[in-house]
């Protein structure tokens, strides 16, 4: 089962929580930018890849106990999240990649 650590071997991801959290372990993803969606659907604690970097989305992603998520296309939490994450044990990475490449390149590494 992969861990966060592996994705960061790829220079186009880049984490900004604490090094706890980069041993997290995932085993598929779930893109959406609709928070009710990843409510709905996101099943066995995936890896979020979205470009909505509100309080919102932290927030369902502690509730569901996600392992991390993924900021697409340069978006970014901010310190008070990024500093709530790290509570929480939830990586938080960021990407100039959108959602689909992110996908991609996933793929392409094994990891998913």
């Amino acid at each position: 089962m992969p861990i966060i650590n592996d994705l960061l071997k790829n220079d186009l991801f880049k984490c900004f929580t604490n090094t706890s959290t980069k041993s997290n372990h995932f085993t598929h993803v779930y893109t959406t930018d609709l928070i009710s969606m990843v409510i709905k659907h996101a099943k066995n604690e995936p890896i979020l890849i979205t470009q909505i970097c509100a309080e919102a989305t932290l927030a369902v992603a502690i509730m569901l106990n996600l392992p991390a998520i993924i900021l697409t296309e340069d978006h970014f939490f901010s310190e008070q999240l990024i500093t709530r994450a790290n509570d929480e044990q939830i990586a938080v990475i960021t990407t100039s990649l959108t959602a689909s490449d992110a996908i991609i390149v996933l793929h392409e590494m094994d990891l998913i």
